[in-house]
């Protein structure tokens, strides 16, 4: 029994061990204008517009709900940085909030590559900065967009944040352009899909409805 009790107490200490070191870990917050805080959540209208006969001007708008969310908690998390001799070099463990499951590092994300992961940005604050949206991969020949920032700008109300992509290797988004606007404290409040040809807006998206918690405690030890 004295054996027993003993084991019992070194597994209890082993743990509050492992718990405390969790705790040590640090916390990954999100950046003003992309604030993806435990149990936030977003909700947008889709709209896109049909034409009823080629090259007519009969328009009619289709529409349809968008809504993405944040996990409850800040989640422990690492990442493979590289492979030395075989074997897996990771990041610092650190928390991080998960948005619609995917681990974000204040405005970047994670990449995975063939054998190791890199973080890509989501967007920035820095005028100029300009990045393959999806993926740094750009050698494929498949489709791709690069973003940039291109303005920072109070509407009188709150910090705006606009970046402006346009489509590389794809026929289909040629001449097309879009415009992505992130409200500090908020997020993303609208993107709109532009012809160049004729500036008309072809496709849209608008913020409806969104919580933002600004909740920076809840973690999942």
């Amino acid at each position: 029994m004295k054996n027993l009790a003993l084991i019992s107490l070194c597994v209890i200490a082993l743990l509050l061990s492992c718990k405390k070191d969790q705790e040590n870990y640090p916390i990954i917050y999100p950046g003003p204008y992309f604030p993806v805080y435990p149990n936030s959540w977003w909700t947008y209208m889709l709209y896109q517009k049909n034409y009823l006969v080629y090259d007519s001007d009969i328009v009619f708008i289709d529409s349809v709900m968008e809504a993405h969310s944040v996990d409850p908690a800040y989640q422990l998390n690492k990442y493979v940085e590289k492979v030395v001799d075989s074997k897996d070099v990771y990041s610092g463990p650190c928390y991080v909030p998960f948005y619609d499951d995917m681990p974000v590092y204040y405005y970047d994300r994670l990449h995975w590559g063939y054998d190791s992961t890199i973080k890509w940005p989501i967007l920035s604050e820095k005028i100029g900065f300009t990045f393959p949206k999806h993926s740094p991969d750009t050698s494929s020949g498949y489709p791709y967009e690069i973003m940039t920032v291109i303005e920072k700008y109070f509407n009188g109300t709150d910090s705006v944040l606009v970046l402006r992509g346009y489509w590389i290797n794809s026929d289909h988004n040629e001449n097309r352009i879009d415009i992505e606007n992130y409200t500090k404290s908020i997020g993303l409040t609208s993107t709109y899909r532009i012809d160049t040809l004729n500036q008309d807006t072809i496709w849209w998206r608008k913020l409806i409805d969104y919580y933002v918690s600004f909740d920076s405690t809840s973690v999942d030890y």
